[in-house]
C-alpha cells in the first residue's frame, strides 16, 4: 500500500496574510496541517513553527521505526505535540510582538498498516471510506467542551463565544491532543483541513466533491478550496488530500 497526496492553501478573500501551514512527507508517511492565531504575524509564526517541529520529530521517529503498538504511538504523538506546544509558548513569551500566539495542529501518519491521527484545536481530519464520509476529529471549542462535560447540545450551542478554542498549541500548560487509530485500507481517502474550509462547506458538500474527483487528489483539493472561497473566503483556506492505493 502506498499514499499519494496533495496540499493547497489560499489566503482567502479578506485576510492580508496566510496563517495556515501544511506539510506532506514526500514518502507518504505523514502529513501535517496547522492554523495559526495571534496578532501581527504571530499566527503565521506559530503555525509554521509547529509544523517544522513536528516534521523533524516524525522524520526521526520513522528513521528508527514508528511504534507499531498503540501505546507507543500514543506516547510518541503526545510527547511530540506537547514539545511543540512548549517551544511555541516559549517563543511567544520571548518576542513581544508574538505574545499569545498559538495554532491548531492535526497530524496524520501511516505505519505498519495503521493510520494515527492526532489533533489539537479545530482543524479537522475526515475519512472517506467506501462512499461514506466520517469526521474523525472533534473541534476543541467551547461548545463541544460544554457538551463533553454534560451540558445538553441545545443549551451548549447557546453559550456565548462557543467557537473559541479550548485547546491549542501555544498555551501553558500544553493542551492534551486527541489521538485515534484506524486500520489503513486501500481505497481510503483522507482530508485534513482548516476551519476556513469546514466552516463554509457542509458535510454533504465535502462528500460530493471528494467523490466527484475520485483518484484525483490535486483536483479534489483545488475544488474544495475554490468552493470555500466562492462561499465567502473570510478566513485562510487549506486542504490536504491523501489517497491510499
Amino acid at each position: 500500500m502506498r499514499t499519494t497526496g496533495f496540499g493547497l492553501s489560499h489566503v482567502g478573500r479578506v485576510r492580508q496574510r496566510n496563517e495556515d501551514a501544511l506539510f506532506i512527507d514526500p514518502q507518504g508517511r505523514f502529513a501535517l496541517l496547522a492554523d495559526g492565531m495571534g496578532g501581527h504575524r504571530g499566527g503565521q509564526e506559530a503555525s509554521r513553527m509547529a509544523i517544522d517541529l513536528v516534521q523533524v520529530s516524525l522524520e526521526r521517529a520513522f528513521e528508527v521505526g514508528f511504534p507499531a503498538e498503540e501505546t507507543g504511538a500514543r506516547v510518541l504523538m503526545r510527547t511530540t505535540f506537547k514539545e511543540a506546544a512548549r517551544q511555541v509558548a516559549e517563543r511567544g513569551r520571548a518576542v513581544p510582538e508574538l505574545e499569545n500566539m498559538g495554532t491548531t495542529l492535526v497530524s496524520w501518519t501511516v505505519s505498519e498498516g495503521t493510520v494515527t491521527v492526532a489533533h489539537v484545536g479545530d482543524s479537522r481530519a475526515y475519512l472517506l471510506r467506501q462512499g461514506q464520509l466520517f469526521q474523525i476529529t472533534m473541534d476543541h471549542v467551547l461548545t463541544n467542551e460544554q457538551i463533553r462535560l454534560g451540558m445538553e447540545r441545545e443549551q451548549a450551542e447557546r453559550v456565548p463565544m462557543g467557537h473559541v478554542l479550548v485547546r491549542n498549541i501555544g498555551v501553558v500548560p500544553p493542551s492534551e491532543p486527541d489521538i485515534v487509530r484506524f486500520d489503513a485500507r486501500a481505497g481510503d481517502r483522507w482530508l485534513l483541513c482548516s476551519d476556513g474550509l469546514s466552516n463554509k462547506l457542509l458535510h454533504a458538500d465535502i462528500l460530493h466533491l471528494l467523490n466527484r474527483y475520485e483518484h484525483r487528489p490535486a483536483e479534489a483539493a483545488k475544488a474544495l478550496v475554490e468552493e470555500a472561497w466562492h462561499r465567502g473566503g473570510e478566513d485562510n483556506i487549506t486542504a490536504v488530500l491523501l489517497d491510499m492505493l
